[in-house]
């Protein structure tokens, strides 16, 4: 049986927020079926909320949505979306629904009971110098994420849209990776021994351990349903480096060795040769990768490989 208790909203009002008989504060994961999600209803969990699972895009979502209007939920972290494919032009309404009137629908829905909302931006939004959005992906998350922090609902702005943030996240791995990302085509590479054509590998990513990404996320959560004042737009400490020092370190790591033709292929346009840090850091909370990080994307591969079909390697240089 649920039990009610009352907290000081942003503007010093009295809002209304779920805990169960224990005591636990109610979270809404949405996007909890992926990869991210997953992990972020694992953490919560571990650290004691009581988690409610919104899993799938085919799910509309109308009940999720009129609990979160109701203030039923402490706190509500959106980590769906689209993910990036190509010829993007393809993939535009699904763009769309995901990256963008999602978010926009979860902000009005929390707005109303000023609920505190987490959106899960990315890096691709932010482009090579921070300046504009590298790709169509790119621009529909950055879009989503000014919906998700400000909705549509017509009002003045005020401290209650310090209640809604975008915690912008760069290259996440780990376990429990079905993606079809660069690890999991090393790891193929690894174990074929067939060369695995790239370009000449000076572009940037950050790899991040996604449980250290999902134990932030829910952080956030935590503070802003304590009414603690974070950046409406916030990044995780980045740590950089080139593709080719991180198939460097995945090979240390695992211990295996990957065949790879650099400069077989040509850049896309899209990559980033440059990675400033454009937002405040998320205090105290860094995901580097680690040794042990590496490791797991290296079994993890082994059940993507079986359940998928390989994608061109064309798109193994991005995240």
């Amino acid at each position: 049986m649920e039990a009610r208790h009352t907290a000081q909203d942003a503007r010093g009002e009295v809002s209304p927020a779920r805990v169960d008989s224990n005591g636990r504060p109610a979270l809404l994961v949405v996007g909890a079926g992926g990869f991210l999600g997953t992990h972020c209803a694992a953490e919560a969990g571990r650290q004691g909320w009581r988690v409610s699972e919104w899993l799938s895009s085919s799910d509309d979502g109308s009940r999720w949505l009129e609990q979160l209007s109701q203030g039923i939920f402490s706190a509500v972290i959106n980590a769906a979306a689209a993910p990036y494919r190509t010829p993007e032009v393809d993939y535009l309404d699904s763009y769309m629904q995901s990256n963008v009137l999602l978010p926009q629908r979860l902000a009005d829905a929390a707005g109303a009971s000023t609920t505190p909302l987490v959106q899960v931006g990315t890096r691709w939004s932010l482009g090579t110098n921070g300046a504009a959005p590298n790709s169509l992906y790119g621009a529909t998350k950055a879009f989503g994420d000014y919906l998700a922090t400000r909705g549509t609902t017509v009002r003045s702005p005020g401290p209650a849209d310090h209640q809604r943030i975008s915690v912008r996240v760069r290259d996440m791995i780990g376990p429990g990776d079905r993606r079809q990302k660069l690890p999991s085509l090393l790891a193929q590479a690894a174990s074929t021994g067939v060369p695995l054509p790239m370009t000449a590998g000076d572009q940037l990513l950050d790899p991040q351990d996604v449980r250290d990404v999902a134990a932030a996320l829910v952080k956030a959560a935590a503070c802003l349903s304590r009414d603690e004042s974070l950046p409406v737009f916030t990044e995780i400490a980045i740590q950089p480096l080139s593709i080719k020092q991180f198939v460097n370190d995945w090979e240390l790591a695992t211990g295996l060795h990957v065949p790879v033709h650099w400069g077989q292929l040509a850049y896309r346009g899209t990559e980033l040769f440059a990675m400033p840090l454009v937002h405040p850091v998320l205090p105290t909370f860094s995901a580097r990768a680690r040794e042990e990080t590496y490791r797991s994307t290296a079994l993890g591969a082994a059940g993507a490989r079986g359940a998928s079909t390989a994608r061109s390697p064309r798109q193994s240089d991005g995240s």
